[in-house]
């Protein structure tokens, strides 16, 4: 397959992804806390598009955060799963009374 289908992108083993992942959220993290400086921490992470399955939520644990925000679109509450924070759509064109409205 490989050879009849070169140059169209990379393959990878699952242990290959699973460290590159874990590469990039540890490095991703890392650079931040380095950029914002003065002893802050990331403690968040936002999702790439909004994708995510239990194997990223145990990786980012892993790293020391705290929680997640999904593409989900909604309203949490109390003891709702921190690594599936949804979130509300705010848009340009809103009223204040529109956002009142969404976070009721």
């Amino acid at each position: 397959f490989r050879k009849a289908h070169q140059g169209r992108g990379r393959y990878e083993m699952e242990i290959q992804k699973d460290r590159r992942i874990k590469t990039e959220i540890g490095l991703s993290k890392k650079v931040i806390e380095q950029t914002i400086g003065r002893g802050k921490k990331v403690k968040f992470f936002a999702y790439p598009w909004g994708a995510y399955d239990e194997s990223l939520i145990i990786k980012l644990k892993q790293e020391g955060y705290q929680g997640a925000l999904a593409g989900d679109l909604g309203g949490n509450s109390p003891g709702d799963d921190p690594f599936k924070m949804k979130r509300i759509l705010v848009t340009s064109e809103m009223t204040v009374e529109d956002l009142q409205d969404l976070i009721r």
